[in-house]
């Protein structure tokens, strides 16, 4: 599923609660947090993508719902203040991408729908307890990304037969990346491949730096 299609399936049901009480709530206008470890975009809001695909369903910014976004410019410290101020400013829902994200989201509220893009393996990681059925206020996608790992590596020695030493790079302060590279070690043992890894570190940013240096 690309990541258009996933945004789509989000908003497709999302917001179903404010549409079934807008008769109630004539002026409740939905508020969305968005969180994300990575950069944040010039316009400071939730992904183009993701606007796009809910005005598709109906929803446009400033008219009948509201864009909250929040980054952590690489820094993962910064998430859980992060989710805390999304919670203070009374949102609906909460939208996380990524694994640190989604992990700051859950310890920030028990009662706010928060559904997760791209957190890796979410019952691998402790998210859900279920993945048919998710329970608490979480929701989202999940990928089959620690299988994966190891295979990716066995492909790789496919290609390169020759292949005995392998570099990776992942953050440590991501523990879907690592559960993947519990499995790339795992792999790794069984194809003879020595790996020189690069983990232990603040974030990623500082990792990659430290590592091309």
């Amino acid at each position: 599923m690309d990541r258009r299609t996933a945004l789509f399936t989000i908003g497709s049901g999302l917001l179903s609660l404010p549409y079934a009480t807008r008769a109630q709530k004539p002026a409740k206008v939905p508020r969305i947090g968005f969180m994300s470890g990575g950069a944040r975009p010039a316009d400071g809001i939730a992904p183009a993508a993701f606007r796009l695909a809910m005005q598709e369903l109906g929803y446009t910014a400033d008219k009948n719902v509201t864009y909250l976004g929040r980054w952590a410019e690489a820094n993962t410290e910064r998430l859980p203040g992060l989710a805390a101020e999304l919670v203070r400013l009374d949102i609906d829902v909460l939208v996380t991408f990524g694994g640190p994200a989604a992990q700051a989201a859950k310890s920030a509220t028990s009662t706010i729908p928060i559904v997760v893009v791209a957190p890796g393996d979410a019952l691998g990681v402790g998210l859900v307890t279920s993945l048919a059925r998710p329970d608490g206020n979480i929701t989202g996608i999940t990928d089959p990304a620690t299988e994966l790992s190891a295979k990716r590596l066995g492909l790789l020695k496919e290609a390169i037969p020759n292949a005995t030493r392998v570099a990776v790079i992942w953050n440590a302060d991501d523990r879907a990346m690592t559960l993947r590279y519990s499995e790339v070690e795992r792999a790794a043992r069984v194809l003879n491949i020595a790996l020189s890894s690069r983990s232990p570190f603040a974030n990623l940013r500082t990792s990659m730096l430290r590592y091309l240096r």
